[in-house]
């Protein structure tokens, strides 16, 4: 057990403590920025350009984009960070050391816990950075609709915690994205292939899961770019995280049978 506390470890410092992470967080900030550009700058009478609205409002029209910035802040950046770990592994013959110590199981669990973790923390700390940065020139929250399940908190003031879930609903996206990623470095351990992947199985999954058929929250969109409506704020994010954990978890399966299949083929 403490061999593998060990791994888990080194494993979350090795993702957090890297410029890769500073880096995707910087990405992050900068790309909502770029998607609320529109929304929070304008010029006046006189032709200069001003400021305004408020924090959420940006936020929140930043990730509504439709010029493909979602998905990079979702499902792109958070994978720089820990995603291809076992692809440069695997190519460096390092993993032997970690697999004879703690075992194929537990080191694929620390694997995939640290990938999610740390892409999770890629969107948190990027959403955080970009109201760090407006907050010198607008105020958290002003007044706004948004029509997302989150609004019930702005209508009650307490704007924070719509920061908070909304937060948490995208950085849960950035987990899936992350393990998927993981697991195709299982199969193919290359690093491009390990970033591109998730890009191409979303676009795959957002035209099966396209059928009105299929529950709102099942459909590929809304667990990456959109949101879910839930009868309550609670209900829409509790809902995502058991889609992503089971989801992961199923991943997960695959990713300790690939791992094995592969020493077992070395």
């Amino acid at each position: 057990m403490k061999i593998t506390l060990l791994l888990m470890g080194l494993n979350l410092k090795r993702a957090i403590l890297c410029k890769s992470f500073v880096l995707s967080t910087i990405g992050t900030a900068l790309l909502i920025l770029s998607g609320s550009s529109a929304a929070i700058f304008y010029q006046d009478f006189d032709g200069n350009w001003e400021i305004g609205g408020d924090i959420l409002y940006g936020l929140t029209t930043g990730m509504q984009g439709s010029s493909g910035t979602p998905f990079a802040i979702v499902g792109i950046l958070p994978l720089f960070v820990f995603s291809t770990t076992f692809a440069m592994e695997w190519q460096q013959r390092a993993i032997n050391f970690w697999i004879i110590r703690v075992g194929t199981t537990k080191y694929a669990i620390c694997k995939i816990i640290a990938t999610a973790i740390s892409a999770m923390l890629v969107t948190i700390v990027g959403f955080l950075l970009y109201g760090l940065i407006l907050s010198f020139w607008l105020p958290l929250f002003s007044t706004f609709q948004t029509g997302n399940p989150f609004e019930p908190f702005l209508l009650a003031g307490r704007p924070m915690m719509y920061f908070i879930y909304f937060t948490l609903y995208f950085a849960l996206g950035s987990a899936l994205c992350a393990v998927c990623g993981l697991g195709v470095s299982t199969m193919i351990p290359d690093k491009f292939t390990t970033i591109a992947s998730p890009l191409v199985i979303y676009i795959i999954m957002v035209r099966l899961t396209s059928s009105p058929t299929i529950p709102e929250y099942l459909q590929a969109i809304n667990l990456v770019e959109g949101i879910y409506s839930g009868s309550t704020p609670f209900t829409t994010l509790f809902v995502k995280f058991v889609v992503i954990l089971v989801l992961c978890s199923l991943m997960g399966v695959g990713i300790v049978g690939n791992i094995k299949r592969r020493l077992n083929n070395a």
